[in-house]
């Protein structure tokens, strides 16, 4: 429901407006199903205000001076900055794949706040300055003369590098053009760009202050992988109080790979209280001033030193890896000395900086110092994360491990009994369904020079053989039958191959028949297969298939758009997952009933995985690079009790654990919920959960990163029902 205000300030969300202003929330998915419609039912003045989950959108503010943000806004709990994802890789223009666009002269009203911004690859852009060339830039975020202010914000993943059509390709994280914006507060990190991988501001002004600029990569072309800049010769542009830390460049020629750090071309840009490290180029210096630009550094940390008042040229001492500055550090109140720059003070100690600025109210150089300093949008979870597009998982009993194929990059990913991810193979080139027979892993390599079905020692992780199938295309999901025998999918060539494991002879086993096959799981009870068809039909047809002549049948219409994965616990449940509906199902052993939902809030669950030793129900979820674990339990009739039809708290997994671990609980009526974490003496350290619920079955995530090594108790109240469990954080 929208609801509207008439007032001077509406504080909850720290949004000014005149005293005869009207103002109205509109709320998504509440009162628009997307963001997009959110902001085209907007007037000036109005706050779309962003539920958590992930929006496959590229949204345009329209010219509208209005504040679009998540949850953050209400209580500046972090937690809702990477639960609330804005992820642009499904355009429904492949020239306007930016996952933000704010083009129509936006002034500073104009608020993007409190989301990850991932998935983006820019949009194609004509240039006002030289009107015959195209480029292509803004993966996260693209300005195009406007001014509006981007804060807590988590972009990262953004990628520009596709040169097709277009003079260039710059603004892997943003690209401004023109106007004047306020980029404050963000992490803008992971992102890659043929130039300016991190910050581009394009004959602009542009103020940017207490960001973290971090492991960007990029700038074959014209360098620049923290930032880059043209400025406009009549706005500043002014890098405030940021740390431009580990960003890379390689290239050639004249300007590519140039200013790891910076690139400042034809203009003057106002560097003060930075902290600029570890960021490395193939050519050049860190801080690249090309054709006439001039980067006026001050009050800053620069490796390898640059002339400036008040610079200095020693090791920043960060904490750990979410850059926070140890107590030992030389940045801490070596900014700028004027009273201007001072640290915001801590209520509770006169004299003395409120975290996360540390010492005296003397300015600290870097993203947390100054008096705009906050805590930033927590990222460390997804530099420790190896996981890229994760499609399939298995359970290695020899070694106690799952193993997870990443179909983004090719790699195995393990996963020990701490949670802790380490390589298990880096050979292929894009991965989907595994199997474990013996001692082999078999996994499916999509691309790269030899696709094919691959054999991995579980041993030692050595790629055995590839075996390539002719007449195959996309080979998708496997298993074995109990006569050393395999079976592939081949979703584009609608094909099931069979493989004899013995000489790794093939043959087609079905050719026709099938829509877009993608799970398959042998029936042993019944001597067939079942193969899921994932084509987006209405009835979600599941096909069984019988081995004694291949002859198919439809097993059942299941009425679910866009399955993936199909797996079988202990009891005959099988699992099975949408990508459609971003959901995971369940059937009886019989299945007489319709389809259970058991677990939802994904985004495009892959190859589902049941782990019968440990009764845990595993999904990769695609497009958020992660692994659920859901824990299963049963009666003792062997009844599953999850979801339950009453509260109940459920064991976290993995325990112990390193840096995370998931916590699922449900609720049968709506209720105000709960869920904190506290350590041994009682002292609270982490809220996961604190609003009102609908029934369902829920999970939240506990970030270990800022916490140390021990016993923690986590503890759940939702009406009058109140459980609490004991977990063990081992680093």
């Amino acid at each position: 429901m929208k609801t509207k205000y008439v007032t001077i300030i509406i504080t909850l969300l720290n949004i000014v407006f005149s005293v005869s202003s009207i103002a109205t929330i509109i709320n998504v998915p509440g009162d628009q199903p997307t963001i997009q419609a959110g902001i085209d039912a907007t007037t000036d003045g109005d706050t779309v205000l962003v539920a958590p989950n992930t929006y496959y959108e590229n949204i345009n503010f329209n010219g509208k001076h209005i504040v679009v943000a998540s949850y953050f806004v209400l209580n500046q709990n972090r937690t809702f900055i990477t639960s609330t994802i804005i992820n642009g890789s499904t355009p429904s223009n492949t020239d306007t794949v930016s996952c933000v666009v704010i083009n129509s002269g936006e002034d500073s009203t104009a608020i993007l706040q409190g989301f990850t911004v991932t998935g983006g690859k820019g949009t194609k852009w004509v240039d006002p300055n030289l009107p015959s060339y195209t480029w292509r830039g803004g993966g996260g975020v693209l300005t195009f003369m406007s001014s509006p202010t981007i804060k807590n914000n988590l972009i990262i993943n953004n990628e520009v590098i596709n040169t097709n059509g277009v003079n260039g390709a710059q603004g892997g994280g943003i690209l401004c053009y023109g106007g004047n914006p306020k980029i404050i507060n963000n992490v803008i990190t992971l992102n890659n760009a043929r130039y300016g991988a991190g910050i581009v501001i394009d004959y602009s002004g542009g103020i940017i202050k207490n960001n973290i600029i971090y492991k960007n990569s990029g700038g074959q072309d014209y360098g620049g992988g923290g930032f880059w800049s043209i400025g406009n010769g009549s706005s500043p542009i002014i890098l405030e109080n940021n740390h431009i830390v580990e960003n890379s460049v390689t290239g050639s020629g004249s300007y590519g790979g140039r200013g790891g750090a910076m690139f400042v071309w034809m203009g003057t840009v106002t560097v003060r209280n930075n902290i600029i490290w570890g960021n490395t180029q193939s050519q050049g210096d860190p801080i690249a001033e090309i054709d006439g630009g001039n980067a006026e550094i001050t009050y800053s940390n620069v490796e390898g030193g640059f002339s400036g008042t008040g610079n200095i040229n020693l090791i920043p001492a960060f904490l750990d890896s979410s850059l926070y500055l140890s107590e030992l550090s030389s940045c801490i109140d070596a900014g700028n000395p004027f009273p201007d720059f001072n640290d915001k003070e801590d209520p509770n100690n006169s004299g003395f900086a409120l975290f996360p600025s540390l010492g005296e109210l003397k300015n600290d150089m870097g993203a947390y110092g100054g008096p705009d300093a906050e805590l930033l949008p927590e990222f460390e979870y997804f530099l420790q994360n190896l996981l890229n597009n994760p499609e399939s998982a298995v359970f290695d009993s020899q070694n106690n491990r799952y193993l997870v194929s990443n179909y983004g990059d090719g790699n195995i990913i393990q996963f020990d009994s701490l949670g802790q991810q380490t390589y298990f193979n880096q050979d292929c080139n894009s991965l989907a369904g595994m199997h474990i027979v013996g001692d082999t892993l078999f996994a499916l390599d999509y691309q790269g020079e030899n696709p094919g079905l691959v054999g991995l020692s579980l041993s030692t992780g050595d790629t055995l053989f590839t075996l390539h199938i002719a007449g195959m295309d996309y080979l998708n999901d496997i298993t074995s039958d109990t006569s050393g025998n395999l079976y592939i999918t081949d979703t584009y060539a609608n094909k099931i191959f069979k493989v004899k494991i013995s000489d790794m002879s093939y043959t087609t086993f079905v050719d026709s028949g099938l829509d877009s096959p993608d799970g398959i799981l042998f029936d042993e009870a019944n001597n067939m297969l079942l193969v899921i068809n994932s084509v987006m039909s209405t009835n979600g047809p599941i096909e069984a298939v019988r081995l004694e002549d291949s002859t198919m049948t439809t097993f059942i219409r299941t009425g679910i758009k866009g399955l993936d994965g199909i797996t079988r616990d202990n009891y005959g449940y099988t699992y099975i997952s949408s990508w459609h509906t971003d959901k995971v199902y369940r059937y009886d052993e019989n299945f007489t009933n319709p389809p259970e939902e058991i677990a939802g809030g994904y985004t495009a669950p892959g190859d589902i995985y049941f782990n019968k030793q440990d009764n845990v129900l595993v999904v990769p979820d695609f497009f958020t690079h992660s692994v659920d674990f859901i824990p299963i339990t049963y009666t003792e009739v062997g009844e599953v009790e999850y979801p339950p039809n009453d509260f109940r708290l459920m064991q976290n997994y993995p325990n112990p654990f390193n840096p995370s671990t998931k916590i699922n609980y449900s609720i049968p009526q709506s209720s105000f919920v709960s869920l904190i974490v506290y350590d041994v003496l009682g002292n609270e350290v982490a809220t996961l959960v604190r609003e009102e619920k609908q029934p369902g079955e829920y999970k939240a995530k506990l970030y270990g990163n800022e916490l140390t090594s021990g016993i923690y108790f986590y503890q759940l109240k939702a009406g009058n029902y109140i459980a609490a469990k004991k977990m063990v954080l081992l680093k």
